[in-house]
């Protein structure tokens, strides 16, 4: 079999089955991507840690029987991101076939054996000319790109796990850019310690209004909104967030950035002297990036929920995970109703202000305080080796703050970052209440403050 390829296009859907690869895998059959003819010009590539996978579709020329093969997508897409070739190709032959270029694979044992059966556990060796153990075929695969050649380890396709598919049923769909919107701006809320499990996804619920998203670590909490018409389901499920940060990366115009730039190969010095002068290259990528978005705007994701997996596909990408199993907190009642202060920010200030003030904070005590005075909010912070800050932002003032309040700056930062309004605004009582930040109708985020 001969799969003949754009290098582009395999690289940018090798990035996408590599995000799901983890190296702290100890089976080496996880750390291999399934090469899966589908027909009709198409390759589908799998991928899991048994926890995410994804099948991943990328037009290809397949000639020949076709055959299932698991190869090392991890060094593949390495040596995509170093090639400038548009195209390439990879060549699967029976142990003991003529290579490309009319050259035989020499009969050693060793030699074969060591390729299959170090990627494949063991099992696709050399034994009884050119087939496993068991009486199954084993292969060997050459890739070429220009004049550079790859003879690939090749494990045996029939010890990689199954990867769920979507059934084609008909799950529930929603605009892409809303789904990544959400997941965005909720995700970094979302808890790390695995003896409260049940906190470390988010938590998600379809009615008839729309998505509801919500995470928290118990310091803070994030609710992410969209209103639009689905298909109710009959309870909320806990996703892992491993495979929503995977989906936004495959969804957002960033990730197609990220994939195409590291694809291209050189460095980044390079290509910007490539690209001309700073502000051709500035107006360059607003082109892009709006040309792009024109794009987003009109994909679906379906989202199917089987069993306890859950899927999510668009164009031809196929997402699916095991969903956290527990209890996830009752979370309306954390949001407090009602508020003595108000203190309003313009974001980017705030933003500013923030990161400055953070710059001297020591990782053991992570902690800028709020100092509220007419027109003006001091955020002050410390620490041992760096010295002290003491940043001046203006504000605007609803109430009589009584006492100066501290947070953890990250947890600021991290909903700055996602918010869109040119102001923010800070409601709160005291140092012992929980203080929230409102964006509209749609989203809140609730932050416990620290001890002074």
């Amino acid at each position: 079999m001969k799969i003949s390829f754009d290098r582009e296009e395999m690289s940018r859907a090798l990035g996408l089955v590599c995000g799901v690869i983890s190296g702290r895998l100890s089976k080496v059959i996880l750390k291999n991507a399934l090469f899966k003819p589908a027909g009709a010009g198409e390759l589908e590539l799998l991928s899991t840690n048994l926890d995410v996978g994804i099948r991943c579709r990328v037009r290809a020329k397949v000639e020949g029987e076709p055959v299932d093969v698991c190869l090392p997508a991890p060094a593949m897409l390495a040596e995509f991101r170093e090639s400038q070739e548009k195209t390439g190709f990879i060549e699967i032959m029976p142990i003991g076939a003529e290579q490309p270029g009319g050259v035989a694979e020499e009969p050693a044992a060793g030699r074969a054996g060591a390729g299959a059966a170090g990627a494949g556990g063991g099992e696709a060796g050399a034994a009884g000319g050119g087939a496993t153990p068991d009486g199954r075929p084993a292969w060997k695969a050459t890739m070429m790109l220009g004049r550079d050649v790859f003879d690939l380890a090749v494990a045996d396709a029939a010890d990689f796990p199954e990867v769920p598919a979507r059934s084609g049923s008909g799950g529930t769909k929603m605009p892409a850019e809303d789904l990544v919107r959400i997941v965005r701006r909720c995700i970094f809320a979302a808890g790390r310690e695995e003896a409260r499990y049940a906190i470390n996804g988010v938590y998600m619920t379809v009615g008839t209004r729309g998505v509801e998203m919500v995470a928290t670590d118990g310091r803070r909490m994030a609710v992410a909104k969209k209103k639009c018409k689905m298909k109710e389901w009959p309870a909320g499920v806990i996703v892992p967030t491993k495979v929503l940060a995977e989906l936004v990366r495959a969804l957002s115009v960033e990730a197609d950035d990220g994939i195409r730039d590291e694809a291209g190969g050189g460095s980044r010095e390079e290509a910007e002297k490539s690209e001309g002068k700073p502000e051709e290259r500035k107006t360059r990528k607003k082109e892009e990036k709006g040309e792009k978005k024109k794009a987003a705007a009109g994909r679906e994701v379906e989202i199917e929920v089987r069993d306890r997996t859950i899927l999510f596909s668009t164009d031809g990408v196929t997402y699916s995970s095991t969903l956290i199993a527990g209890n996830f907190p009752r979370y309306e009642d954390i949001i407090p109703k009602s508020l003595d202060c108000k203190a309003t920010f313009e974001r980017r200030e705030l933003e500013a202000a923030l990161r400055k003030a953070s710059h001297f904070v020591d990782h053991e005590f992570m902690t800028v305080r709020f100092e509220f005075a007419e027109g003006c909010c001091i955020i002050r912070s410390k620490g041992r080796e760096k010295g002290s800050a003491k940043v001046t932002t203006n504000v605007e003032c609803e109430g009589s703050p009584k006492e100066p309040l501290a947070f953890n700056p990250q947890f600021l930062l991290d909903v700055v970052g996602v918010l869109e309004g040119e102001k923010t605004t800070l409601e709160f009582a005291d140092a012992n209440r929980p203080a929230v930040i409102r964006e509209g109708q749609d989203y809140v985020y609730v932050v416990m403050p620290l001890r002074a």
